[in-house]
């Protein structure tokens, strides 16, 4: 687990966009708030302690909400998580939503600080005390992630019990919060958790996003380019390492299982067509790279991960090697930052 210190606890600017559409929907002014949240990229990162400042000066101007970090949380949309988002509503249960935001949380918080461990017949997704920012910043990150769960499943009540590191709260909100999740929710705990029954990770998921399809669309844009008069075979593979990519498990072997197919039938298909493994894999890389940078919602290191990379370094000598160029210079080329 990466040191917290080393790597401050962060949200990204989308995510502080859901501040912007409570202020709509209370119909709140809030000028200078507005300001500083309007100035935000969807890329930009924001100290937690920042994003917790942020939401009490915002709520102090609606004095008698009860729970006002209820009502945030519950505007929760995948264009808020980004990149994130996009990587859990391509999974198919419940199981391998949380495998994936498990595996990919840096990518919103700017470190990897979950930890998901079975308890019996439940399983458990647990956030240590020292990342605690306060309680509506703790509070609307619980709710959010639970009302995007229930988007996602066909299960109401996900929960079955719900803690956290703060301090007891109001009898109002906690009677707000007991609601929402409709379990118990205990205060004062070593560390902060949701627990799930572990039969719902098997639930499929049911959602379909635009943002979802918007990435797909880009991929296939990609690979329709790269692959214009070659055969369905070669296109098929493409498709399937895209697929694969964010995991990082486009392999041989990985690809080859897809398709049904053995890895030397893989091989001797792929030489039939003077094709080379690494080639393909390369060209396939760079085809969606070259989309992805048109992309403004994608930093550089949310395509490394996009593209199987562990980091943004190892794409930046990548791309170099099969451009001549730094990737940031293309990007910004792209994007009509610089002639």
């Amino acid at each position: 687990m990466p040191n917290n210190e080393n790597h401050p606890l962060s949200i990204n600017g989308a995510w502080a966009q859901l501040l912007t559409d409570w202020l709509d929907k209370e119909q709140l002014v809030a000028p200078e708030l507005r300001h500083h949240l309007d100035g935000l990229r969807p890329t930009d990162k924001i100290n937690v302690n920042q994003w917790q400042e942020m939401l009490e000066e915002a709520v102090a101007l609606k004095p008698m909400a009860v729970a006002p970090a209820v009502d945030i949380g519950q505007l929760v949309q995948p264009r808020h998580v980004g990149l994130l988002g996009y990587l859990v509503l391509s999974c198919q249960t419940l199981a391998e939503a949380l495998v994936a935001y498990h595996r990919y949380e840096s990518l919103f918080y700017n470190n990897q600080v979950v930890e998901v461990f079975g308890r019996g017949d439940h399983v458990r997704v647990s956030w240590p005390e020292r990342v605690s920012a306060g309680e509506l910043s703790d509070v609307l990150s619980f709710v959010a992630m639970v009302t995007f769960l229930r988007r996602l499943v066909t299960e109401q009540y996900l929960a079955t019990e719900v803690g956290f590191v703060l301090s007891q709260p109001s009898d109002e909100t906690c009677r707000a919060l007991e609601t929402f999740f409709g379990c118990k929710v205990a205060f004062k705990q070593t560390e902060s958790y949701i627990d799930f029954p572990v039969a719902h990770l098997a639930l499929p998921l049911r959602y379909s996003d635009t943002g979802l399809s918007t990435l797909l669309n880009r991929q296939n844009k990609a690979l329709l380019n790269a692959t214009l008069g070659s055969d369905p075979f070669e296109y098929k593979l493409q498709q399937v390492i895209a697929r694969l990519l964010p995991e990082n498990r486009a392999s041989l072997k990985d690809v080859a299982e897809q398709v049904h197919v053995s890895v030397r039938t893989l091989q001797r298909r792929l030489s039939m067509r003077g094709l080379h493994w690494q080639k393909l894999l390369d060209s396939t890389r760079m085809a969606l790279a070259e989309e992805y940078f048109t992309d403004q919602n994608l930093s550089l290191a949310d395509i490394a991960l996009l593209l199987g990379f562990s980091e943004q370094s190892a794409f930046s000598r990548a791309y170099q090697n099969w451009t001549g160029q730094p990737p940031g210079q293309v990007r910004n080329q792209r994007l009509g930052l610089i002639t």
